[in-house]
């Protein structure tokens, strides 16, 4: 029960709302327009995060470190 609580991210809830997204019919264009720039922009974000975290990281291999391969 106490994962129900946990607050979603961001990337998550625009997912939730692009999967109900089938399911609504939107009175506007406009509106659909703002929620794909919404997700797109969302998604960017995800993945320069992934980005960042792996562009530093030092790969580790002993094997190449002792100078066998």
């Amino acid at each position: 029960m106490a994962e129900k609580t946990k607050k979603r991210r961001l990337e998550d809830r625009l997912m939730h709302l692009v999967s109900r997204r089938k399911a609504l019919n939107f009175p506007k264009v406009l509106v659909c327009r703002a929620l794909k720039e919404k997700i797109k922009s969302a998604m960017n974000r995800s993945s320069r995060r992934v980005a960042e975290q792996f562009r530093d990281a030092v790969l580790y291999s002993p094997m190449i470190q002792n100078g066998r391969c």
